[in-house]
């Protein structure tokens, strides 16, 4: 692919933003990084560094989530009911 441009995307506040490689200057703004890194693409500008991957909520966790139990009780079966 072609790349017309480097940038690089991070947190600024609550907002993740993407700046210029070079000089650091902020062309966009927007609170889903999702969004910006999709944009990146449609313009074919290259993400050189981007440090919103940890902070983003969409990204993936290495830690499973606690899971809620598969029943509840009023969905065990009674032990003195015949099955």
């Amino acid at each position: 692919m072609d790349y017309r441009r480097q940038v690089t995307m991070r947190r600024d506040g609550d907002d993740s933003v993407v700046a210029t490689y070079a000089d650091g200057l902020i062309i966009f703004r927007n609170k889903d990084a999702a969004a910006l890194r999709k944009l990146c693409r449609s313009l074919r500008w290259e993400i050189v560094r981007d440090t919103t991957a940890s902070d983003d909520g969409s990204a993936w966790s290495l830690v499973p989530a606690e899971s809620e139990p598969a029943e509840t009780e009023a969905e065990q079966p009674n032990a003195n009911e015949p099955a």
